[in-house]
């Protein structure tokens, strides 16, 4: 059973300069127990305040010995949305299609990974370098458990760095090719719109 503890014992408001809404912050501490499975319950306080829902996804980040919960952006927040545009794209192209942060697997369609999937080291290469990854390159790029290789990489310039990857054992025609960079763009100015707001 968890233990309440608060800190200044209530909320504090503040002031967003952009949006020009109220922003409410809150401290709260709180003592969980941990299941066999590794699963804890958050708080329905924190829930609530939150606005959390069932299936919504949460960011889990492990510093040092720290373990820390958040929940996730914009971006994560409407995934269907970007399901959407991956779906439009893997339908038009007929190759698995997936949207990923620096170090995860955001969304897929076509190919199931698991939420949070890890990416290889060898993609992180080309999304630090935030370049395309050609179709004609030698060495091929996979990301497990799939045999496809990666055809193609198209960077999405967002706050946080993005790509959109392309699994296939054949390099992209030129109509592909042109549809993912269109999806790509789309994405860009959907997740950059969402941020502005």
């Amino acid at each position: 059973m968890p233990h309440n503890r608060f800190q200044n014992g209530s909320s504090r408001k503040a002031a967003s300069f952009f949006g020009r809404k109220k922003v409410t912050f809150m401290k709260y501490a709180d003592i969980c127990n941990m299941d066999f499975q590794g699963r804890i319950v958050i708080p329905a306080k924190i829930r609530r305040f939150l606005k959390l829902t069932d299936g919504e996804p949460l960011q889990v980040e492990l510093i040092d010995q720290e373990i820390h919960l958040r929940k996730c952006g914009s971006i994560l927040t409407d995934y269907r949305r970007v399901k959407s545009f991956l779906t439009i794209l893997n339908n038009s192209i007929r190759h698995p299609v997936c949207l990923c942060s620096e170090s995860q697997v955001i969304a897929a369609a076509g190919a199931y990974f698991p939420d949070g999937a890890s990416l290889p080291d060898s993609l992180s290469v080309y999304m630090k370098k935030s370049v395309e990854k050609p179709t004609d390159t030698g060495q091929a790029v996979f990301m497990p458990p799939y045999r496809e290789p990666v055809s193609a990489i198209f960077p999405i310039h967002t706050r946080h760095p993005m790509f959109l990857a392309v699994l296939s054992k054949d390099p992209l025609t030129d109509t592909e090719n042109c549809c993912a960079k269109l999806i790509a763009s789309m994405l860009e100015h959907e997740i950059n719109e969402k941020e502005g707001e």
